[in-house]
């Protein structure tokens, strides 16, 4: 789906997106050297998009399309999409929430030859998370997967106290992690892609470091996690879905500050993404003087 957007916005994007085809294949990806560079708890090969980046092929069709060779790229949630990405742009800072992991990122893009992308990492404050009372899993422990299937795990999301937070209260806990966007020295950013935690409150911390001309974009927009319920810190055997995230007020509300320019959804690409979804934004007008100083 198409909002309205400047003419900045690619034209061929436009057109692709039009018709309904996401399979561009931009030279520079075409050119790139995305050969296998070995297995260990990472799991990165580079011979597969799937693979490498925990989205289905209509999401990074789209952001492949949207990345620029000039622009500078602002990246919440480190991993295979790092290497991928960063491939297609001058520059790319991405920030994760585990500096162990963010090391194994670093590592491996050194190993593939990455090395326009700074990896940034800040951890979750503990003392800010325990006066939620929300689980520690997937903030300061792994996520657990359900099943056979890595793609659905179970998170704070799945914990009532975690979710009915408020926003105060999540950004407290993610408070230096957030801050990471403006600790670059880059005075604005062409793409801002959003897929770590409290994507909600990232959206709203870019926005200083966006304009009229930068695109945010905001992955698994449309995905209701599900997984047993977390309850008093610990896993039930009581099996839930949570809504959509879109509907959720946390990211809701991140259409006060921002137009919708594009979607991948399952209901309008349901052979090529069955799940998450991710929204492309603009930056509203209006923005820069509407930030609380409570955000």
């Amino acid at each position: 789906d198409l909002g309205s957007h400047g003419s900045s916005f690619p034209q061929d994007v436009t057109m692709l997106m039009q018709l309904g085809v996401f399979s561009l294949l931009w030279p520079s990806l075409a050119n790139g050297n995305y050969e296998h560079v070995g297995q260990d708890d990472l799991s990165i090969r580079m011979t597969s998009m799937e693979d490498d980046i925990m989205m289905e092929s209509a999401e990074t069709d789209i952001i492949r399309a949207l990345l620029q060779p000039h622009h500078v790229m602002f990246e919440y949630g480190s991993g295979g999409s790092t290497m991928v990405f960063g491939r297609l742009v001058r520059k790319l800072y991405s920030a994760d929430h585990e500096a162990r992991w963010s090391e194994k990122v670093k590592k491996r893009c050194a190993e593939a030859g990455v090395n326009n992308v700074e990896l940034l990492s800040a951890s979750p404050n503990r003392t800010a998370l325990d006066s939620i009372g929300a689980t520690p899993i997937g903030i300061f422990q792994l996520q657990v997967q359900v099943g056979n299937d890595s793609r659905i795990t179970m998170g704070p999301n799945l914990d009532e106290r975690w979710v009915n937070a408020s926003s105060d209260q999540r950004s407290a806990v993610f408070k230096t992690y957030l801050e990471l966007i403006g600790n670059t020295g880059e005075p604005r950013y062409d793409i801002v892609l959003i897929d770590g935690r409290v994507r909600g409150e990232a959206a709203i911390a870019a926005l200083p470091y966006v304009d009229s001309d930068s695109l945010v974009i905001i992955h698994d927009w449309f995905l209701a996690e599900e997984g047993y319920e977390i309850i008093n810190g610990s896993l039930t055997s009581i099996y839930k879905k949570q809504l959509p995230r879109h509907q959720l007020p946390r990211y809701s509300r991140v259409l006060d500050f921002y137009d919708i320019v594009a979607e991948v959804s399952p209901a309008k690409q349901p052979q090529r993404c069955t799940r998450a979804g991710l929204v492309v934004l603009r930056k509203k007008l209006s923005s820069a003087s509407s930030i609380c100083a409570s955000c």
